[in-house]
Parts: structure tokens; C-alpha cells; sequence
């Protein structure tokens, strides 16, 4: 669904890459839809993103969280 809007690979999503905000905000959201829509557990989403702790999504989604909310900072 992000792949389609967004316009970028499903790879491009999953793996993260430095230095590119648009794709960082797509994998954040990635992460905030698995977690929200898919009701995913934490350590799935860490498994399937190669995070290196499942802390990483509960960051992850309180930040899209606060940015729906309130707006992007």
C-alpha cells in the first residue's frame, strides 16, 4: 500500500537507508501500519524491517502517532 503512493519498491521500504528522509518516513509508516492495521507483534515487525530490538517499533509508532496528530515536524 506505502509502495504505491509513495511510488517506491517494497525493498526500498523494508531496508534502511541513510540519508534518505522520503524513504525513512515510508519505512516509519510502514512500521506504524503494521503495528496498527495488521495488528502485527512487535517481534514480527523487528523481524521483518531487520531491526535490531522490538523497542525500535514502539519508537517507530509513538513518533507516526504524534506526527498524525499533531502534524509533521
Amino acid at each position: 500500500m506505502i509502495g504505491q503512493i509513495s511510488g517506491e519498491k517494497k525493498s526500498q521500504i523494508i531496508n534502511r537507508r541513510e540519508g534518505r528522509p522520503q524513504s525513512a518516513t515510508n519505512r516509519a509508516f510502514a512500521i506504524y501500519a503494521c503495528h496498527f492495521y495488521a495488528t502485527a507483534a512487535h517481534k514480527e515487525i523487528t523481524a521483518y524491517f531487520g531491526l535490531t530490538h522490538s523497542g525500535s517499533v514502539s519508537y517507530t509508532v509513538a513518533k507516526v502517532n504524534k506526527n498524525c496528530q499533531w502534524g509533521l515536524e
